[in-house]
């Protein structure tokens, strides 16, 4: 099944949004577009392919047709994704990130650049103890990242040090069958803790953020059909507490054979 029609619902039954996928004859998304609630055209994206049927350019457009920005994606020999270059209206660079493997010396480095092509950051990994340095412009260390993970190589702490090994956070990752959770440390003392639940598909069905009491900031939880796409959004801030929730109409297209 390929996804066709996106309908956002209030609680009321109301629409408020509809967004619709169009799909090449290699079953590739090559239009998305963004419709308000009268089926209007706001906006759209376009999407274009390489050979190998990898994602290399989205291109914003308003409803005039106009460019409004883009994104820019070049893949290595095992088709991951090794640099990025996002474009503004006026088709300026805005962001610009390289990842490079150097497995001679076992390193993996990242790069932001500027629209002129120079280092702005650089974070660099050590592949053997993970250990992670990241730089201001090329070479002006400022922050070390210590993991460690358990035998099923999951994280359970990051620990930011200074350039000088004094600790300036912690963060620990707890996980118990399908609910995950994340706490903020900053002067030995718990800032803030994230939990997110997921399903049996890896689906993210609830996350709720708390403050250093425990005390809830705001909660989620989706509902998905069997194709794994969200139908329902629910939301609230008091643990258990609704405010409001969206409902998501999906219409589907048959692949043809």
């Amino acid at each position: 099944m390929k996804l066709r029609t996106e309908i956002l619902k209030d609680k009321k039954g109301k629409i408020i949004s509809i967004e619709e996928f169009v799909y090449n004859s290699y079953d590739k998304l090559i239009r998305q577009n963004f419709k308000d609630n009268s089926q209007n055209l706001k906006y759209y994206t376009t999407f274009e392919y390489n050979e190998k049927g990898n994602c290399i350019k989205t291109i914003n457009f308003s409803k005039e047709n106009e460019f409004q920005g883009s994104f820019e994606y070049t893949y290595n020999s095992s088709n991951n994704i090794v640099k990025t270059i996002e474009r503004t209206i006026d088709s300026s660079i805005y962001n610009w990130y390289e990842e490079i493997e150097q497995p001679e010396s076992n390193l993996k480095i990242w790069l932001s650049k500027d629209k002129n092509g120079a280092i702005i950051h650089k974070t660099v990994e050590n592949l053997f103890d993970h250990v992670e340095k990241r730089y201001y412009n090329q070479e002006d260390l400022y922050e070390i990242h210590h993991k460690k993970f358990d035998n099923l190589n999951r994280l359970l702490e990051r620990l930011v040090t200074d350039e000088k090994g004094n600790e300036k956070e912690k963060h620990l990752y707890f996980y118990e069958n399908q609910k995950e959770t994340w706490k903020y440390i900053l002067n030995g003392s718990t800032i803030k803790t994230e939990e997110r639940i997921f399903d049996e598909n890896r689906n993210e069905i609830y996350y709720i953020r708390k403050d250093k009491n425990g005390k809830s900031l705001g909660w989620h939880s989706f509902e998905f059909d069997k194709f794994g796409n969200r139908t329902k959004y629910i939301w609230g801030k008091d643990e258990g507490k609704e405010i409001g929730f969206k409902t998501i109409e999906i219409i589907y297209k048959e692949i043809d054979n």
